[in-house]
């Protein structure tokens, strides 16, 4: 159907009957907004309104649809015509409604997808600053402890075994000190000996400057690891120093074994700048932030096999204890098997897949078989 010509009928009819559109519009019950979009071809009216809008300009369906006056030999042929043009507008509708549902449906599946890579679900081996505008950082902040707190999301796959946080120390610029602050495993072990793997968490640094204290903490949906450090205490006068702050303010895709300088503390009697803590690690020598002493965190994610390690002799420990003595060497308990008992308590192990003593890639998996003691 032609819009436009139906339009222009509708005006003309209705000024032929010297009606203006408020008059038409009262006659149908509708504004007078309705009437204007109609003789301006923007819509048509509401099949509801198609029989009296007939009756009140004196017009017949067919006619109406035709947007021209018809001779009575006319009707039939334009009914033919007014049917095949509804139905033709109809499958036309029809087809703009499957395409418009199908950008919908695109645009919501792009939203949905956007969310959940933003909350980290297609993501992996990632580290990321917690946004500081979200209601989680001032949360974490408030949760961690007391003192300048720099929490960070990561999310490592299962090949990634343990996590390793380092303080370096610069007086004046030149590095006093490095040491390995924190270091643990992103596995555990069930009751039943089963590894787990905990691949996402929480990676938080707490400066408690006044203290002389620096706090770090790995934490993941099981268990939490901290370790302190002491800060200044070998420094004259450190009460008296001004702190600058700066941290990694942008998401890491990880590699392994890089470290990656996360946090940064500057301290100094006079004017001190918060510089990036990548540029004050690498470039420390210059001493970009002018600080009369500093101290840089840094992040390494480790995967199994970059390390050799020696296999612990596991004859005659319970099955417990073997656990615990491959997790102290960097190794995995695998396949557990039992011979001539069912008591767990009573059973110690008698064979190991890998021999005591021979060097192995970390993070290799040692099967063992226990017999009655």
């Amino acid at each position: 159907m032609d819009q436009i010509k139906i339009g222009n009928y509708i005006a003309n009819k209705r000024k032929a009957l010297d009606m203006t559109q408020m008059q038409l519009a009262e006659k149908l019950g509708m504004s007078n907004k309705s009437v204007s979009k109609w003789e301006r071809g923007v819509c048509l009216p509401d099949v509801s309104v198609y029989e009296d809008l007939c009756s009140v300009l004196n017009i017949s369906l067919n006619e109406f649809l035709a947007g021209e006056d018809l001779e009575p030999e006319e009707i039939i042929e334009q009914s033919e015509k007014n049917i095949l043009g509804v139905s033709h507008d109809g499958k036309a509708r029809g087809r703009r409604l499957k395409a418009i549902i199908a950008i919908l449906a695109v645009l919501l599946i792009g939203t949905i997808f956007w969310f959940l890579n933003s909350q980290g679900f297609f993501r992996n081996n990632y580290l990321e600053p917690y946004d500081k505008s979200s209601d989680e950082y001032n949360t974490a902040t408030i949760l961690l402890e007391p003192g300048q707190a720099s929490p960070f999301h990561y999310s490592v796959d299962n090949s990634f075994k343990s996590v390793t946080l380092t303080t370096y120390k610069f007086k004046d610029g030149e590095q006093i000190s490095e040491v390995q602050t924190l270091d643990t495993e992103l596995t555990s072990f069930d009751e039943n000996g089963k590894e787990i793997h905990e691949g996402k968490g929480t990676i938080a640094v707490i400066m408690d400057y006044r203290n002389h204290k620096m706090k770090l903490l790995v934490t993941n949906a099981s268990s939490k690891v901290s370790a302190e450090q002491e800060t200044g205490t070998d420094i004259r006068d450190f009460d008296e120093y001004g702190m600058a702050t700066s941290e990694s303010g942008h998401e890491e895709n990880i590699i392994p074994g890089r470290e990656y300088a996360i946090c940064g503390y500057y301290f100094g009697k006079n004017e001190i700048s918060s510089a990036d803590p990548v540029e004050a690690l690498i470039n420390h020598d210059d001493n970009p932030s002018g600080a009369d002493y500093s101290v840089i965190v840094t992040v390494r994610f480790d995967q199994a096999g970059e390390e050799v390690v020696e296999v612990p002799d596991l004859s005659g420990l319970s099955r417990d204890e073997a656990t615990a003595a491959l997790k102290d060497a960097g190794l995995m308990l695998g396949n557990i098997s039992y011979y001539d008992t069912s008591d767990e308590s009573d059973a110690e192990v008698y064979y190991q897949s890998v021999p005591a003593g021979d060097e192995i890639a970390a993070g290799t998996i040692i099967d063992i078989s226990l017999r009655k003691k």
